[in-house]
């Protein structure tokens, strides 16, 4: 738990020092960067813990009571919930210092990835928050470190390693990716970091559940189908239900992966073969956003 905290303490810091000196760049004020980090370590803590309980308000608020908010293990925050609290502490402080919010957001947004790749490095120190399905102590996955093994000696899939990487390599790519519209970066960040972690989220053999319905997956599902939903809105090159298209198709992309969990966890069907419908469905996702902005 120790070193979970320093890792996490360390890593805030020095994404919020990167943010300040993005900040300066591109003159920004540096009260900015010091009241962001106040801002959003406040309120991402605060909306992670009030999004679990108010999530799974069945066992928790209305299990435990009030106490439930005040009950500070690891696992009973939602990262959902904290990433729109850390995003709410970006727009204060921004709207205190007197700047454009969508100038701070997409100066953010990769500094934002690098934060949740923080957090996923973290979880390595927590057991069984970050483990994926059992493996063969034999499998490929385990000589190239993609697992780990529990205290039983079983080993696990190291889901929480993938979904660091993958936030690594959307950070990079986009400190160094430019858009001519603004708020694009932030919104391109945003769905880069949400579609892959539909897969990661069915991987994970302890998440937020209700029922056989992962809720932090759904979130990000919902949150992809908000995107392309802008890119619609803003797309003057379609007319009337052709504009939509994107939008319904990925509506039904949606659909299909609901169908996936449902069929994985009650229908005698090939987990291989749920899982390519799954990355088919989200492919086909990342190509109607595109489609947003041609």
């Amino acid at each position: 738990m120790t070193t979970y905290g320093c890792i996490l303490c360390v890593g805030i810091l020095a994404v919020f020092a990167l943010y300040t000196l993005r900040l300066r760049k591109y003159q920004h004020p540096l009260s900015e960067g010091i009241i962001s980090l106040v801002f959003c370590t406040v309120c991402g803590a605060f909306f992670s813990k009030l999004g679990y309980c108010l999530l799974l308000a069945d066992t928790e608020l209305f299990g435990y009571g009030i106490d439930s908010l005040f009950s500070f293990y690891p696992y009973e925050f939602s990262v959902f919930c904290g990433g729109i609290g850390v995003l709410c502490g970006i727009v204060l402080a921004s709207r205190i210092c007197k700047q454009a919010s969508v100038s701070s957001l997409d100066l953010f947004a990769p500094c934002g990835a690098l934060l949740l790749f923080v957090i996923r490095i973290g979880e390595s120190q927590l057991g069984s928050i970050g483990a994926g399905p059992l493996l063969n102590g034999e499998s490929w996955l385990t000589r190239i470190g993609f697992a780990f093994v529990n205290n039983y000696g079983e080993w696990h899939f190291s889901v929480y390693l993938l979904e660091a990487i993958l936030a690594l390599f959307c950070s990079i790519y986009f400190f160094f990716r430019s858009f001519k519209e603004k708020g694009q970066t932030f919104q391109w960040t945003l769905f880069m970091l949400a579609l892959p972690q539909v897969f990661c989220e069915s991987l994970r053999a302890r998440c937020m559940k209700w029922g056989f319905v992962r809720i932090e997956q759904l979130l990000c599902g919902l949150l992809l189908l908000f995107l392309i939903w802008l890119g619609c809105k803003k797309n003057s090159s379609g007319a009337g239900k052709q504009k939509y298209l994107p939008l319904i198709i990925s509506i039904f992309c949606v659909i299909l992966i609901v169908f996936v969990e449902f069929a994985l966890d009650k229908l005698p069907i090939s987990t291989l073969m749920c899982y390519v419908l799954m990355i088919l469905a989200l492919v086909i996702m990342a190509v109607m956003k595109k489609k947003t902005e041609l």
